[in-house]
């Protein structure tokens, strides 16, 4: 504790010790008055004397106990504000945009940032490279942004902007970007997590406010910490370090929404399969058939039998011998990536592993051009993990390749519920739409006879396969980055429930 706190916690001990002495004496007198009326007023004096000691002495002593405890390591927390919104953090804030050289600022809608003034001053001093900023607001397309903002219209102080507020002003500052060049010194980013607190960070001065359940967070109140160093510190500051390495590029966001064909190579593709044990006779003539075994990541020699149906596979073999259960999405960075990971690990502890029976060829099945193995799952597992996939990760990706239009499949004309669910969750082949099944050719022949040959062909390969069951024990995370041509197995989960 620094000599000016201790000094002021003594003078503070002794005025309150001063009023208790006075307040005691008449106490005590009272009391002996009453108990002792016989007693001389020498002894009743006496009396009082040593109670009043006694007892100022008690209450002094815990009074400084009691504030020693309660003080906070000397100059970390430098001021509290009420509210975010208060004038005088605003002020504050505007007086320090204009000073420091490494600014922060992390917060779901980020008011402050709309100040004008704030703002130009943010540009002006990143376009002359005086300052190094970075903006991180809340991607409203994030289930998990979008838990917060439900929570906030949960309540009668309902927000005044929300979601579609969030999203105008994304927009707003990417092309307020632009139109100053771009400078390489100022970011924006977009967290996708559950929100807990706001910071903002200029230099070494640090400020935080939390996001309290159903309150809205320009009602919070505001702690200024000064960066001293200390363990306390470190925990805030190594909150936005994780903050800002999984959060994904604003403008990529801005320009799918803008564009929803738009694609970047920057991406990763993801998706769930479900696959074969490895040393099944069904996953060896299937990766037989398709000329890739995804398991080994190695091609397959063309057998006799299938030789002539290798050349209608098409770009079927880079998937490899599957059922999709999670159509390929598009990830913006792998923090995503590893969400889908814990999701599917949370996933597969609640389900059982499941047979899938009822296998039959089928031509022309969702694609004119592809002919399929169909399989069904009695026990309705498929389905269930369909639809929890559609919910926890079709919703977190950032585009597909139906709606990037890197696919050889083309969304059905003219039907508005594919064109409804491809804009919506990237997939025509969605929740009633989803039946489970082994592409076997993607690239199939128009001449009739050649694609009866084909047919016949393909009946022979699997005719020994049409009347077993498959027991599948794994959901399977499959990855393709954008150079690559086949898709490799990630990570397996073990069906656990």
């Amino acid at each position: 504790m620094s000599r000016r706190l201790a000094t002021r916690v003594s003078f503070a001990v002794i005025r309150r010790s001063v009023t208790l002495s006075v307040t005691l004496i008449g106490v005590a007198a009272a009391v002996v008055t009453i108990l002792f009326p016989h007693l001389s007023t020498l002894q009743k004096t006496t009396i009082i004397s040593g109670i009043v000691l006694v007892s100022a002495s008690f209450a002094t002593g815990y009074e400084t106990g009691r504030r020693q405890r309660a003080s906070v390591p000397d100059g970390l927390v430098v001021r509290t504000y009420p509210r975010s919104q208060h004038h005088e953090f605003f002020s504050d804030v505007e007086q320090l945009v204009r000073v420091a050289s490494n600014i922060t600022l992390i917060a779901t809608g980020l008011n402050v940032l709309w100040e004008k003034n704030i703002l130009d001053l943010l540009i002006e001093r990143a376009q002359s490279r005086n300052a190094q900023v970075t903006v991180c607001l809340g991607n409203t397309r994030s289930p998990h942004v979008l838990d917060r903002l439900i929570e906030e219209e949960m309540k009668e102080n309902r927000p005044p902007t929300g979601r579609a507020f969030i999203q105008r002003n994304v927009q707003t500052l990417v092309e307020r970007l632009a139109l100053a060049g771009n400078p390489s010194t100022f970011r924006i980013l977009l967290f996708e997590h559950y929100p807990t607190f706001a910071i903002l960070v200029f230099d070494d001065k640090i400020f935080v406010y939390p996001y309290a359940y159903q309150v809205l967070g320009n009602t919070s109140p505001i702690l200024q910490i000064q960066d001293t160093g200390t363990p306390e510190v470190e925990f805030f500051k190594e909150h936005v370090q994780r903050v800002l390495n999984d959060a994904v590029p604003a403008l990529d966001t801005v320009r799918v929404e803008q564009n929803p064909g738009f694609y970047s190579a920057r991406w990763r593709s993801a998706a769930v399969f479900l696959i074969p044990e490895k040393d099944t006779d069904l996953y060896r003539t299937g990766s037989a058939i398709l000329g890739y075994d995804i398991w080994r990541q190695c091609e397959v020699a063309v057998p006799a039998a299938s030789a002539d149906v290798r050349r209608y596979v098409g770009e079927a073999a880079n998937f490899g011998f599957h059922v999709t259960l999670a159509d390929a999405l598009y990830f913006s960075n792998d923090a995503e990536i590893e969400r889908v990971r814990a999701e599917l690990r949370m996933l597969s502890e609640e389900f059982a592993p499941l047979w899938l029976t009822s296998f039959d060829l089928a031509d022309q099945f969702q694609d004119p051009n592809a002919i399929v193995l169909r399989v069904s799952d009695e026990s309705g597992t498929l389905e269930a993990i369909h639809h929890e996939l559609v919910a926890r990760m079709y919703t977190l990706a950032i585009s597909s390749t139906f709606k990037a239009g890197r696919t050889r499949k083309r969304i059905p004309p003219g039907d508005a519920r594919a064109r409804m669910m491809v804009n919506r969750y990237g997939s025509p082949h969605v929740l009633k739409e989803f039946n489970p099944h082994f592409t076997l050719c993607s690239a199939m022949p128009e001449n009739e006879m050649e694609r009866a040959e084909v047919i016949r062909q393909l009946e022979t390969c699997v005719e020994s396969n049409l009347g077993e069951a498959c027991e599948i024990g794994e959901l399977v995370l499959v990855v393709r980055d954008a150079e690559e041509r086949q898709w490799k197995v990630l990570e397996s989960f073990r069906l656990r429930g």
